[in-house]
């Protein structure tokens, strides 16, 4: 395991105020995990809150700022349950059983004592790296997330997959939604688990209501939910967005500010898409873009320097509906769309359309 690249090793934060000490247990651990460093429980409740890849935590009992004992009670108080759970092992210098004991009442999984065996610290971190990684894949098989009630990120990429190929097939649009909750850490931070699901399910409800019976609304981890929206074009996108964030931001969560929401989009048509999977990356991309710019905000196709269009689907609705204003920012890139299948049309039955498609084809920019 110590020849994997450092991004396919479990990782492991290592929280201690003695930079002596993260040295020294970086030397046992760096040839096979990836590793993280906080000097104390300040820092890795955030490293924690904001980095979802870390499966164990190895840190010292006694540090200022928050010690490993405060450290261990936060994690297991937390309404994030990839963080509630993550392996917590405790290094102390205390032989007394008194102290053992403290560490487990305090959350921690495991304990060693300094100074430390460096194959038995090894054996314990393999372990629970191995288990976290056990537990991930089981989460993972759910098909429905207990909290919210929404179908799981297993559910979704399964559904997704089939309307993928549906879009593909028919020559529809696709759109691939991301959204979290801005400071999310915080607000967590401060609520109990009861208070944080809650929240979460006043928020997937208010998602839920905006959707489509054929949308599918997934809760893809603690605080970050994802849409998909067959034949759902720029505009119908922009409008959905719209009406959640309206519908957020009026919404008593009992929060002492308003609840805003970062929402990364992306269509189909903007490029071919070969998985969904590539999708929802690059959706999720988008989103840490609007988090990065501040929060509250929607990063979508045109701000991600790709041309912004809707679906000919979607665009037809738009005339059923009346609403054809809405399609005035899209013209060009519809004809830009439609060109080719009238090219098609005119070869297949000798329409006489060539100099009107050639004109067209000169005013748009080509395709």
């Amino acid at each position: 395991m110590s020849g994997a690249p450092a991004s396919t090793r479990p990782v492991v934060l290592i929280v201690d105020d003695s930079k002596m000490i993260r040295v020294s247990l970086r030397k046992v651990l760096e040839g096979e995990f990836e590793l993280l460093d906080a000097a104390d429980g300040n820092e890795a409740f955030q490293l924690l809150c904001t980095d979802d890849r870390i499966q164990v935590v190895v840190t010292d009992a006694g540090m200022p700022n928050m010690d490993g004992y405060e450290l261990a009670a936060c994690v297991r108080s937390h309404g994030n349950d990839r963080i509630r759970r993550v392996p917590i092992i405790m290094v102390t210098a205390a032989e007394e059983a008194a102290a053992r004991d403290r560490a487990l009442e305090a959350g921690a999984t495991d304990f060693i004592l300094k100074p430390f065996d460096k194959a038995e610290l090894l054996a314990r971190v393999r372990a629970h790296a191995n288990f976290d990684r056990t537990a991930r894949a089981l989460a993972e098989q759910a098909t429905q997330d207990p909290v919210t009630g929404l179908p799981s990120k297993r559910f979704l990429l399964q559904r997704g997959a089939q309307d993928l190929a549906f879009a593909k097939r028919h020559g529809s649009d696709l759109t691939m939604l991301r959204l979290c909750i801005d400071g999310f850490a915080g607000i967590a931070a401060s609520r109990d688990q009861a208070q944080v699901n809650q929240l979460l399910a006043q928020l997937a409800t208010i998602l839920q209501n905006n959707v489509r019976k054929e949308d599918t609304v997934a809760h893809l981890e603690t605080g970050q939910f994802a849409i998909l929206a067959p034949t759902v074009g720029a505009a119908e996108a922009d409008a959905l967005c719209r009406r959640i964030r309206e519908q957020a931001a009026s919404h008593d969560f009992q929060l002492p500010s308003l609840l805003t929401m970062s929402m990364g989009l992306v269509f189909l048509h903007e490029a071919e898409l070969t998985s969904l999977e590539t999708g929802l990356q690059r959706a999720e991309h988008r989103m840490q873009q609007a988090q990065q710019a501040g929060g509250n905000r929607i990063i979508g196709a045109a701000a991600a320097g790709h041309t912004s269009a809707v679906s000919l689907d979607a665009a037809l609705k738009l005339l059923q509906k009346g609403e054809a204003d809405k399609l005035k920012p899209y013209v060009r890139g519809i004809l830009q769309r439609v060109l080719p299948l009238l090219e098609y049309c005119d070869k297949t039955a000798d329409l006489g359309l060539a100099p009107l498609i050639a004109a067209l084809r000169a005013k748009t920019g080509g395709v």
